[in-house]
């Protein structure tokens, strides 16, 4: 049996901000976010954290493509960030960090910009939206 797999953003879906840098990691996590992590670790569930931050080349990044963006020093820094807000040391150790561009595979997505497709394609506006 594969193991439950629930694939999750960092930025804004964990992370509350503000972005400053990809190795920079400064404020507060979201309201619930540690304890939905704990509680999804507890059910035995994967977690695998997908971050632009992680992966400096991928096309569709929003953030600046720094130059020393080092993938296994962010990733470094999301994991002692997590430990800072109660995450234990077991807790970090289990999770996985995407660390190669496009989507892990998961059995779900958490991302503050995705969209549930249920067979009926999403009605936009005339103005594509701009964030």
């Amino acid at each position: 049996m594969t193991q439950y797999t629930v694939a999750v953003d960092f930025d804004n879906t964990i992370y509350a901000g503000p972005f400053v840098a990809a190795d920079v990691v400064s404020g507060d996590p979201l309201p619930g976010a540690i304890a939905w992590l704990k509680s999804e670790l507890a059910r035995g569930h994967l977690l695998i954290i997908h971050t632009c931050r992680l992966t400096a080349s991928h096309e569709g990044c929003t953030f600046p493509i720094e130059s020393h963006r080092d993938p296994y020093v962010v990733r470094g820094v999301i994991a002692s960030w997590l430990a800072q807000h109660g995450l234990t040391f077991e807790e970090v150790k289990s999770i996985q960090f995407w660390l190669h561009p496009g989507k892990p595979f998961a059995h779900e997505y958490l991302d503050d910009r995705a969209v549930r497709f249920e067979g009926t394609y999403p009605q936009r506006d005339p103005q594509p939206r701009q964030d």
